[in-house]
């Protein structure tokens, strides 16, 4: 009975690791708080373009005051798309934008506008990029995001929505069957 019981703990183990580590659905949600550490996501840098980590009632934040600012977010496949949905708030009209890296030069980027509504409250917008074109279609499962703005803007949350075909076992032999 014991070892059942060892058994299925070990399958149940094995397949979990499994699951998180190819993430056959074809989804990753990585929600972020700013302030908070994270295992998939670095924090921002350069330093001296941020205010340290602020709050206001439940929202930690950082200022950005120059760009571009950098951060990372890492994922165990690699993937076609990402809807972030970006938790700001700003005080002034400002241009910002939100972009990820295409090229292995330090500043290829495509940047995507995010719409700024200049009311000083938290608000939230989602930016849809296109991953299939970042590093020219290597295949990379960290990727590289920037932040670009004219004026400061206060940053508290980044909810990355990472999405792809799910794995099936038909996708997976295809690597292994002859071609006609």
């Amino acid at each position: 009975m014991t070892r059942k019981i060892c058994w299925t703990i070990n399958v149940i183990i094995i397949l979990t690791l499994v699951w998180l580590n190819f993430v056959p659905s074809g989804v990753l949600v990585i929600d972020h708080q700013i302030g908070e550490r994270s295992a998939n996501v670095t924090d921002f840098r350069p330093g001296e373009k941020l205010i340290a980590f602020q709050k206001d009632g439940d929202q930690t934040f950082h200022t950005l005051t120059g760009s571009p600012i950098f951060f990372h977010i890492r994922t165990p496949r690699q993937f076609q798309k990402l809807d972030a949905e970006i938790t700001y708030r700003a005080f002034e009209s400002a241009a910002v934008e939100f972009g990820e890296q295409t090229g292995e030069e330090l500043y290829e980027f495509v940047y995507e506008d995010l719409e700024i509504i200049p009311d000083g409250k938290w608000h939230t917008t989602t930016v849809s990029l296109d991953l299939g074109r970042m590093y020219y279609h290597k295949d990379t499962k960290r990727y590289q995001f920037s932040f670009i703005t004219n004026k400061n803007v206060d940053i508290s949350a980044i909810k990355s929505t990472f999405t792809k075909p799910p794995i099936t076992i038909n996708k997976a032999l295809d690597k292994y069957r002859p071609s006609s």
